[in-house]
């Protein structure tokens, strides 16, 4: 995912891109993006473990 995300974001020249990914990203993408030159800021949700696994 990293790999891709840093590709595209490269061919087309852009400097900042938004990702927006699950949880289970959280763990190991910001790093993998910050050692491909890439500056990382997280926002996580604010809502509960119940509220993110609920699927309508």
């Amino acid at each position: 995912m990293a790999e891709e995300i840093n590709e595209i974001s490269k061919e087309n020249r852009y400097e900042t891109v938004v990702v927006s990914c699950g949880d289970v990203h959280l763990d190991r993408l910001p790093d993998l993006l910050e050692e491909k030159g890439w500056e990382t800021d997280v926002n996580e949700s604010d809502h509960s473990w119940a509220a993110k696994a609920w699927r309508w």
